[in-house]
């Protein structure tokens, strides 16, 4: 049975949704100043604050599966991120010029 919800949580719902679009408005404004695979890795945050959350909101730690699998998304996010830096210093390299007569 459907109940409406109550001032409080209303308040609260329209509270998480301005939060929720001010976080948006911030994400396209880092993929508009930097390449997409150097913004990605930032976004495994939502990871740790999960847990943070989670653990003191509702006293919940996550399973050794949910360790382990964010190990391995976080690993490659952090390899992409390295990746990545790696090819920009060398593109930034300056190129020896040639000889003058």
């Amino acid at each position: 049975v459907y109940t409406a919800p109550h001032g409080r949580d209303l308040a609260l719902m329209a509270l998480a949704g301005a939060f929720n679009g001010f976080a948006q408005i911030g994400l396209l404004k880092a993929y508009r100043s930097a390449p997409p695979a150097v913004v990605a890795p930032f976004q495994y945050t939502q990871m740790l604050w999960a847990v943070v959350f989670g653990y003191l909101l509702f006293a919940e730690l996550p399973s050794r599966w949910t360790i382990l699998g964010s190990l391995i998304i976080i690993g490659s996010g952090l390899y992409i991120l390295w990746r990545e830096t790696a090819v920009g210093h060398r593109l930034r390299r300056p190129r020896h010029a040639p000889p003058r007569s």
